[in-house]
């Protein structure tokens, strides 16, 4: 599947652009590498580029426009980084928020602009989004375990 379907944007700035710029340049180079359950695991320039515009497309398709803003709940990992240069990819933003919920966290959870669309890593991030009183347009819940 290719990233966005014909006719849309690529980026040529910031880091979307960057991507793009690896991807043809050294498109089968690691890009990203981290553990999961132990082992390494890797993904080349050019599988990052395809995950991401496939997921600026998904994203897309749900409504997230130019402006909006991507709210994620999570740890380090690689779904948040690749949704959140997705949500650069449309010309939008990510705002970063510890999953470990410090004192208040509804409360800033509530005042975080792009409350429509989330990244929660487990099923208490996405009980925050709840007890915030939030009924975000998509939660993206990603499996910890995963």
């Amino acid at each position: 599947m290719t990233p966005l379907a014909q006719g849309d944007r690529r980026p040529t700035s910031g880091l979307p652009g960057w991507l793009h710029l690896q991807a043809a340049s050294q498109a089968r180079s690691v890009a990203l590498r981290h553990k999961r359950l132990g082992v390494w695991q890797e993904r080349t320039w050019g599988e990052v580029l395809v995950e991401v515009g496939g997921l600026a497309g998904a994203l897309s398709e749900r409504g997230f426009r130019p402006g909006a803003t991507l709210t994620i709940l999570s740890n380090p990992r690689p779904e948040a980084v690749l949704l959140a240069l997705a949500a650069q990819w449309l010309g939008g933003s990510a705002a970063v928020l510890d999953p470990r919920g410090e004192p208040g966290a509804p409360n800033l959870l509530a005042r975080t602009p792009g409350r429509d669309f989330v990244f929660a890593e487990g099923l208490a991030e996405v009980e925050r989004v709840r007890r915030a009183g939030l009924a975000p347009a998509l939660i993206v819940y990603a499996d910890p375990a995963a």
